[in-house]
């Protein structure tokens, strides 16, 4: 009796050392494997989502910083220049009246499409010495849809549109500039980054019919 109640123990306890069989130990592996496949794709697509809406947040920013910009030198100019290309780079001018505070001004823009940058410089077109301030850098990560041209003129009495549709009604009254845009986020096109276009029409508001060429002191270049 004592043999036989040694064997059971002994049985007993060899059952308790068996563990996991090597096809459970596979089974619950396949399983934690796929568990951490999906927890990682999900990790991915929301860190992609979350990159995507900065990439657009910050290309809005950019283009909206330069709008602006753009708005409150445009609309109180008395004239601008008929845009240009010139190796490459689209060149605009347009003359602010002078007031109190500052002289008569000419400002020059530059969109470089090569290095995706947005320039301008200024200048007195009535000095005694004629001289163009070096360019200043207002936007990086500019691009253009490539449909249309960057900047775009309308002239005063004009009754077309920046695309040359006809539009029946009054004749415009001051010249407008039309400037069409696209940031472009750390500077590709790839899915992390998100891609967005503005076109926006700025009216010089102290020009008139008879405004002739301005700002042609200095040269494109």
């Amino acid at each position: 009796m004592m043999r036989k109640a040694l064997r059971q123990l002994r049985s007993v306890r060899h059952g308790d050392d068996e563990g996991f069989s090597l096809m459970e130990t596979l089974v619950a592996s396949t399983i934690f494997g796929i568990f951490t496949t999906l927890v990682m794709l999900a990790i991915i697509s929301m860190l992609n989502d979350s990159q995507k809406n900065q990439s657009l947040i910050d290309g809005q920013s950019t283009i909206e910083n330069v709008f602006q910009k753009l708005d409150h030198q445009v609309r109180y100019a008395n004239g601008i220049q008929t845009p240009g290309q010139l190796g490459g780079n689209w060149f605009v001018e347009w003359q602010a009246q002078p007031v109190t505070t500052q002289p008569q001004t000419c400002t020059q823009l530059k969109f470089n499409p090569t290095a995706d940058t947005l320039q301008e410089r200024t200048w007195q077109p009535k000095a005694a010495v004629i001289a163009a301030t070096p360019w200043v850098q207002i936007a990086r990560n500019i691009t253009n849809p490539g449909t249309t041209d960057p900047f775009t003129f309308t002239p005063a009495g004009s009754v077309y549109t920046p695309t040359g549709n006809v539009v029946f009604g009054s004749p415009i009254a001051h010249q407008q500039l039309t400037v069409t845009l696209m940031s472009q986020p750390n500077g590709t096109t790839t899915s992390k980054s998100t891609l967005s276009t503005t076109t926006v029409t700025f009216t010089a508001l102290n020009s008139t019919s008879q405004t002739g060429n301005v700002c042609q002191e200095v040269a494109r270049s």
